[in-house]
């Protein structure tokens, strides 16, 4: 009887036993979703990283907090299976080997200079305001003679964008759009001062050079296609586009400190004045590439001048011999023969100007500007040069009232007076017309003769002022 006893009060044990373990689970299962997050919070406060758990889905402790509440099924072993349902988490936390575009970089332009215009499409706005204002992605920059802007990128890029220049804060090429600091020289020059820790991309058509933290420009020519690369200080890796129908690169190559790179696509120009492209050189062969290029683009100069001031205020040494000395000429088309627009297009296109600054003055930047009673070219040199087309122009102008005769009027005390009256003598026998020279000696005397011109009772009147008040 005991041992009977004894054997139905211990079933009885394990019944109530059995019983008290099902309430403990039931009422586990059925805790709110709040005491279920409180757990987690305090499982991580015990050193359990909140970024996952280990777990085939590996979600952040947040998301497993907000997913439903799980199934349960109570073994007859009183083993506890969970089941968990898998929700994707609101942000999660990318890989580190996973990249990610930068595409909410802080950009912004302002004028250093007058005119830069900018926009997201053309027609480009003119900017009028001092300071700076938004860059979006996408967004041009250009600038006129004498326009200089400043653009800076994520607080610690500065683009210089100089005269007849332009940029694009994207990357040229469709491919490389990814980047939110790439930017895309389109035409002159654009100098970089980047003080940025992460890459930074700028590109041309025709180039690609990515740096960290240095000094440099990209000068790119439009009608060859040249992109020119100059460092000034640190190293870039540049790279070429080979081949503009398949947009094949080069292998990227180091350009250091004091050297420059130039290239262009599917063999273009297999050299500048003998410097072959796409190999690092020192800095003083821009002497022998420089007037290869710099009639056909008579800016040159102008970009370096502008680009030694940048460094300079960087307190950066800049080569001396990258620059030349300004200087300002004008001169001045007087009577009715100028007064008409086809007159105008005769006298721009039927000199070539650039190569006239050239023969006159090959070691100084000198700007030409000519005026008529059409308009004026604030600087000639960068007319377009089309002699066929110039005398094709000139039977239709007023030039034939007087037998095609000009006079060309040039300062007696001037030492350059008699080349400069060769260089426009040359250029306008070439034309058809009879070119005939006038000293001029004083304001008077000049002032007698342009009084005629101006009338219609002498031939017209080309005339120039003394370039020794213009040339250094």
């Amino acid at each position: 009887m005991k041992n009977r006893a004894r054997l139905t009060a211990r079933n009885l044990a394990v019944v109530i036993l059995s019983i008290i373990l099902t309430q403990a689970c039931s009422l586990t299962a059925q805790r709110p979703p709040e005491e279920q997050s409180t757990q987690a919070a305090a499982l991580a406060t015990d050193g359990i990283p909140q970024t996952g758990v280990e777990t085939a889905t590996a979600q952040p402790l947040a998301t497993l907090a907000a997913t439903p509440r799980p199934s349960q099924t109570i073994s007859p072993d009183a083993t506890l299976t969970i089941t968990l349902t898998a929700t994707t988490a609101s942000s999660p936390t990318p890989p580190p080997t996973q990249t990610v575009a930068v595409v909410s970089v802080q950009s912004q332009v302002r004028r250093l200079n007058d005119q830069v215009f900018t926009g997201s499409r053309q027609p480009l706005n003119l900017l009028s305001q001092q300071g700076f204002i938004n860059l979006d992605p996408g967004g041009l920059i250009t600038t006129d003679l004498n326009g200089e802007a400043e653009v800076v990128i994520d607080g610690c890029l500065k683009i210089f964008v100089f005269q007849l220049s332009g940029l694009q804060r994207s990357a040229c090429r469709r491919a490389d759009q990814e980047s939110g600091l790439a930017a895309c020289a389109t035409a002159g020059i654009t100098t970089v001062v980047n003080q940025c820790l992460s890459q930074v991309t700028i590109q041309s058509p025709s180039s690609t050079v990515i740096t960290n933290g240095t000094m440099f420009s990209i000068i790119y020519l439009p009608e060859d296609q040249i992109s020119l690369v100059q460092v000034y200080e640190g190293s870039v890796d540049v790279s070429a586009l080979m081949e503009s129908s398949t947009g094949q690169m080069s292998e990227p190559s180091v350009l250091g400190e004091d050297n420059l790179w130039w290239t262009s696509p599917d063999n273009r120009r297999d050299n500048i004045n003998g410097i072959p492209p796409r190999e690092a050189q020192p800095m003083d062969v821009w002497e022998a590439i420089r007037p290869e290029l710099i009639v056909q683009y008579p800016y040159l100069d102008t970009w370096m001048n502008s680009t030694r001031d940048v460094i300079e205020a960087q307190n950066q040494d800049f080569q001396e011999f990258l620059t030349k000395p300004d200087g300002f000429l004008q001169m001045h088309a007087v009577g009715p023969a100028f007064d008409e627009q086809l007159e105008f297009d005769f006298l721009s296109q039927g000199v070539w100007w650039s190569l006239m600054e050239q023969n006159l003055w090959p070691d100084t930047n000198v700007r030409f500007r000519v005026t008529t009673g059409a308009g004026v070219m604030e600087d000639a040199r960068i007319m377009r040069y089309d002699q066929a087309a110039a005398q094709g122009l000139v039977t239709s102008t007023s030039f034939e009232d007087f037998g095609y005769q000009i006079w060309i009027g040039v300062d007696g005390n001037d030492p350059y007076a008699g080349s400069i009256y060769n260089e426009l003598s040359s250029a306008f026998t070439e034309l058809g017309l009879n070119p005939q020279i006038y000293y001029y000696y004083d304001q008077d005397s000049l002032q007698a003769t342009i009084n005629t011109a101006e009338t219609g009772d002498s031939p017209p009147l080309f005339w120039v002022e003394n370039s020794q008040n213009a040339i250094p």
